[in-house]
């Protein structure tokens, strides 16, 4: 018994002693809310969900897009930190691609407006089948454009 609790009394102490409340330690689990600081003093607000071997992977304030930036260009300090979080990988749209899928936003917007549109107005009228050739025009554009995408992200475009 009094080796148990000897024991027991060890692995307290050396738990206790490797816990520093102001560590310059990084979490170990995405996403972070972290003030980034480059290399030439500026500061960026961020919340850190990935790092590559050179880059963290960062979402701006309000913002889902995800954005890279090098390991090299921070500061020491957060080079640093950067270099101790964990390794998890995302891949950062090109701008061909994201412009693709901004313009699927826009289609699905457009699907969304037509389909209001088609059930607002009474069948009998010519408007109605106008706007169901459209629709249907616009859901081949949609689904031509996701597969496009899908493809160039296969691609590593």
């Amino acid at each position: 018994m009094k080796l148990y609790s000897l024991l027991l009394a060890s692995v307290g102490a050396f738990a206790l002693s490797n816990c520093d409340g102001g560590s310059n330690d990084p979490p170990t689990a995405y996403p972070i809310k972290k003030v980034l600081t480059n290399w030439e003093g500026q500061e960026l607000d961020v919340t850190i969900v990935g790092r590559s071997g050179s880059e963290v992977i960062f979402t701006k304030a309000g913002s889902d897009q995800r954005h890279s930036y090098p390991i090299a260009k921070l500061s020491e300090d957060d080079q640093k930190y950067a270099y101790k979080l964990p390794k998890k990988e995302f891949r950062v749209d090109s701008p061909w691609i994201k412009s693709k899928k901004d313009e699927l936003r826009r289609i699905k917007t457009r699907i969304a407006e037509a389909e209001a549109d088609i059930e607002a107005t009474p069948a009998a009228k010519m408007r109605v089948r106008s706007k169901r050739d459209e629709l249907k025009k616009l859901k081949a554009e949609k689904k031509a454009l996701e597969k496009s995408i899908e493809a160039d992200q296969k691609a590593g475009k």
